[in-house]
C-alpha cells in the first residue's frame, strides 16, 4: 500500500515493486479523460500527482504505464482514491480496508 497526499507537492517518488494486490491511494482523484477507469501515465512513464510532483511505478522489472481505478473510501472527511495494476487481483476499495490505528492514523490494506 502506498498513500500520497497529492493536495500538495511531494517531490519525485518511485515505487520499485508494485504487484497485483498492491494499491496506490491518493487524496485527489487522478485524471481519467475518457472515463474508462484506466489511468495512463505520461509519455515519460511517470504519474503526475500535483504541481511538479511525479511518481515512477515499476513492478520489479518493468515500468508501469497504466493504472486501474479501483474506487474510493472516505475516512474522517478525507476521500482516498484507490488505484492498482490493470489485470491485478481485482480487489476494490472498501470501508473494510481502512483500519483505525492509535492516534487517529489509518492503515489501508
Amino acid at each position: 500500500m502506498f498513500v500520497f497526499d497529492n493536495r500538495g507537492e511531494t517531490g519525485f517518488n518511485t515505487i520499485v515493486d508494485l504487484r497485483g494486490g498492491d494499491r496506490i491511494w491518493t487524496t485527489v482523484q487522478l485524471a481519467d479523460p475518457d472515463g474508462d477507469g484506466r489511468i495512463q501515465l505520461g509519455a515519460d512513464k511517470e504519474l503526475d500527482l500535483f504541481g511538479l510532483s511525479e511518481l515512477l511505478v515499476n513492478n520489479g522489472t518493468k515500468t508501469i504505464d497504466t493504472l486501474r481505478y479501483a474506487g474510493s473510501i472516505s475516512v474522517d472527511g478525507t476521500t482516498y482514491y484507490c488505484y492498482g495494476l490493470v489485470g491485478g487481483d481485482g480487489a476494490d476499495a472498501s470501508a473494510s480496508q481502512a483500519t483505525k490505528l492509535v492516534g487517529g492514523d489509518y492503515l489501508f490494506g
